[in-house]
């Protein structure tokens, strides 16, 4: 490893570990996680630095199963193995000690069983030259964003014998340039930082600025055809993480692609989902330490062919897990190209909204796949394959069934990877790939 920090981190939660496996009761199974990070984040506001921090940081997550009871605890990690061994020990006999009065039962609790996984992915990122770069570029611009460099690690150890362990190295530059009130967004990731690529990302957002200088429209509630650009496809798409694909929220009758699961609607045939490990965004193994498969499909030609499955699900309802983790969500979805070209959008829309971004998504009629939401930044009507000007802000309300159903017409062959950028108490791991989709109609409410 090449981060000091993290290796001093590493050889702390191995020892701290080691120290559980051989001092819990024999009956008894434990799994050790841990995840750590070693980040700058600088913020800048009107092309200023506002902020310049640099966060080291490593916390230790314990599971503890015996007697039909678990108990689950997590502490920071100091790197200094010494003290981060007394705090392990003295939680640990405390529990131990107080065992019998945990009420709670798990009957349902499997460990993973042994298995190996190392992956690094580091990529030797200046983080100096970098930053000099963005300051530069965007130097005649007011430029609003979060630039965010460093390895992020984590791990899962077992009593069984399970070790994995995951790091990647990405930058991140998460940003919206300005003119008044007017804002176009962009978002930059790469575990190999690329000068051209960055600037063409800047380019294609100054672009989208410039357009919004014309006169605004005013569109009137109706269905219009749209282009969605893959900042746009991927938060529909992560609407699928809130138990659109999830096993548990299907037996228990609250996923909302209950239609689709049981063959009552098909999607288009041009949609294919996959949980995607081979993009390099997060683990391929989960919080238990149980390793997924490397591409397992979810939606392939508009059909479900599986659903996120955990080991606890799998368990309460005799099903075959597919090693999701707890929360059977993607975390790590990838969704195919297709076929429509970049210069031909505009053209093949015709005449619609181009939509380069949405929020405030939220299912409107889960049980019918409705979901709502807000255009956001650079919106623009286009007629006759030419922009008018940008649109005043308008709601969705719409099915995915029709959407992504009989009105999907045509698939970008390009795509966009788009990592996890929260950052609520430690950075997150995971992402998405999609392209840009062209829909026939959708519906706007007001």
């Amino acid at each position: 490893m090449k981060n000091t920090y993290l290796e001093k981190i590493m050889a702390s939660f191995q020892s701290a570990s080691d120290w559980v496996f051989q001092n819990i009761p024999p009956e008894a199974t434990a799994t050790m996680g841990l995840d750590a990070e070693s980040s700058l984040f600088v913020r800048y506001n009107n092309h200023r630095v506002r902020q310049n921090t640099h966060v080291e940081q490593a916390t230790a997550k314990l599971l503890l199963t015996w007697q039909k009871k678990s108990y689950r605890f997590h502490f920071s990690l100091t790197s200094d193995v010494h003290e981060d061994l007394k705090k392990i020990k003295i939680n640990l006999l405390k529990i131990l000690a107080d065992w019998d009065k945990l009420l709670s039962e798990n009957l349902d609790f499997k460990i993973a069983p042994a298995q190996t996984s190392s992956t690094y992915l580091w990529s030797d990122l200046d983080s100096s030259q970098i930053l000099t770069f963005v300051s530069e570029a965007t130097s005649r611009l007011d430029f609003t964003g979060l630039v965010t460099i460093g390895p992020v690690l984590t791990c899962v150890r077992n009593s069984a014998g399970v070790s994995h362990e995951f790091l990647t190295e990405l930058v991140t530059i998460d940003y919206s340039i300005y003119d008044g009130p007017r804002a176009a967004k962009g978002l930059y990731s790469s575990r190999a930082w690329n000068e051209h690529e960055f600037l063409q990302q800047l380019k294609h957002s100054q672009t989208l600025l410039e357009s919004m200088k014309k006169t605004k429209i005013e569109l009137k509630p109706d269905y219009y055809r749209v282009y969605l650009a893959p900042g746009a496809v991927s938060e529909m798409a992560q609407m699928l993480n809130w138990g659109g694909v999830s096993q548990r929220a299907y037996k228990l009758g609250r996923n909302p692609l209950k239609r689709l699961i049981e063959n009552e609607v098909t999607l288009s045939p041009e949609l294919n989902v996959t949980e995607d490990f081979e993009l390099g965004l997060g683990p391929q193994f989960n919080s238990q330490g149980e390793k997924s498969a490397t591409r397992l499909p979810i939606i392939q030609k508009g059909k479900i062919l599986n659903l996120l499955t955990s080991t606890k699900s799998a368990l309460e309802f005799n099903l075959e897990s597919t090693l999701a983790d707890e929360e059977e969500g993607f975390r790590s979805m990838s969704i195919d190209t297709g076929k429509l070209k970049r210069d031909q959008i505009f053209s093949a829309l015709d005449t619609g909204i181009f939509i380069s971004n949405l929020h405030y998504l939220n299912w409107s009629n889960p049980m019918d796949a409705r979901i709502t939401g807000m255009t956001r930044y650079a919106c623009l009507w286009i007629e006759n394959g030419e922009i008018q000007g940008p649109i005043a802000d308008l709601r969705f309300d719409d099915t995915l069934y029709d959407l992504w159903g009989p009105d999907l017409e045509a698939v970008t062959e390009f795509s966009e990877v788009e990592p996890q950028t929260t950052s609520y108490f430690q950075r997150h791991l995971g992402g998405k790939r999609t392209p840009g989709m062209l829909i026939k109609k959708m519906k706007f409410t007001l």
